[in-house]
Parts: structure tokens; sequence; C-alpha cells
């Protein structure tokens, strides 16, 4: 966020393409959470030797966090049926494999490959740095 941005730093921006009915849910101002696909296209300005590229996010999924004019937070709330079916997924003895084939399951095997991905994305630890960096896990 861009109060929350070192001093001297400058806040990056990245153009985001929404089609269909994510036109117009949001306003400039707004906090969201975004998924997407991010790209990188050929920059036609740059010229024949340039190696730049431009990038932007191609929107799949919207949620509104909270609204500069209602200034409220606008998050999904988790009902108490959500709790109980985590709940009851969470005692299975093949967690490991049932999440495993949930990834991508229209792609026909590669059991390891979705393994190693589940692993990649549900493991690690958090990492904070000396100067207040904050790294996922």
């Amino acid at each position: 966020m861009p109060e929350r941005a070192p001093a001297g730093q400058l806040p990056r921006s990245v153009d985001v393409i929404m089609d269909d009915d994510l036109v117009d849910r949001v306003k400039p101002g707004d906090r969201i959470q975004m998924v997407g696909l991010y790209r990188s296209l050929g920059n036609r300005n740059a010229g024949q030797g340039s190696s730049t590229f431009r990038t932007l996010l191609i929107a799949n999924n919207v949620i509104l966090l909270s609204s500069k004019a209602g200034g409220g937070i606008a998050q999904a709330t988790i009902t108490d049926t959500d709790i109980r079916n985590i709940n009851k997924i969470a005692k299975k003895r093949n967690i490991f494999e049932l999440l495993s084939q949930s990834l991508a399951p229209s792609i026909y095997g590669h059991d390891h490959i979705k393994k190693a991905i589940l692993l990649m994305l549900l493991g690690g630890m958090e990492k904070n740095l000396d100067n207040g960096t904050h790294l996922r896990g």
C-alpha cells in the first residue's frame, strides 16, 4: 500500500484489465483483493532493439475489502457451516491426497508435481528482516 511504503520509495502501479461482470465493481481508492493472470507484453513504444516489457493483470475475481465511500470493511464472512466443513475435512486421514487431487483437477496425472506444488503453496516460514521487511513463508 502506498502509505506503508518506506520513506523515499515510490509506490508502483499495475494496469488491470477487467471484463464483463467485473467492470464498475470497484472505484479508484477502494482496497481490493484480486485474483488474475499476470502477463508481460512487448512494449511497442520502446522501439526495435529494446528489451523492456509492459506488464498487466487480467482480472478473474475481485473482492472489495474496504470502500472509500463507505469507509467500512466489506470482507466475505465465514459462517458456522463453513467452519464445520473445514473441521470435517481437516479430520480426514487422507487430507494431503485430497488437497493434491483438488489442485488442477482438469489435468490428469502428474500426482507428484501436484503434491510438490501443494507443499510449495502451503509450506515455508515467514521471515521478518532487520530492516522491517516481511517475507511470506
